[in-house]
């Protein structure tokens, strides 16, 4: 497991669309909901 840069997000977004939606979306989940890093599964 390992906390995801916006640049991460990034690269992952252009190598792996269906990974990075994922990811975004936890990012979202967790902004709304107040958390701290995210850290997913590789």
């Amino acid at each position: 497991m390992a906390f995801l840069s916006p640049m991460v997000v990034l690269n992952l977004t252009v190598l792996r669309p269906a990974d990075a939606i994922e990811t975004i979306e936890r990012f979202e989940i967790a902004l709304k909901n107040d958390q701290g890093p995210i850290l997913i599964s590789p």
